[in-house]
């Protein structure tokens, strides 16, 4: 994965975090918003998991 694409999936990850946060500073219920954190986790989680496996 070169850096540019790994840069824009960890983009489109923290945007998710923010836009869910964003959700719930107005109103929104806790159980509506944990979807967006779980996602923009994962997929921030994902690009260093595969990264730690091309290291080894």
């Amino acid at each position: 994965m070169n850096k540019i694409t790994k840069n824009l999936i960890i983009l489109i990850g923290i945007i998710s975090i923010l836009a869910s946060i964003y959700g719930l500073l107005n109103d929104r219920k806790l159980i509506e918003v944990i979807g967006g954190i779980a996602i923009g986790l994962s997929i921030i989680g994902s690009v260093f998991l595969r990264q730690n496996k091309n290291r080894s």
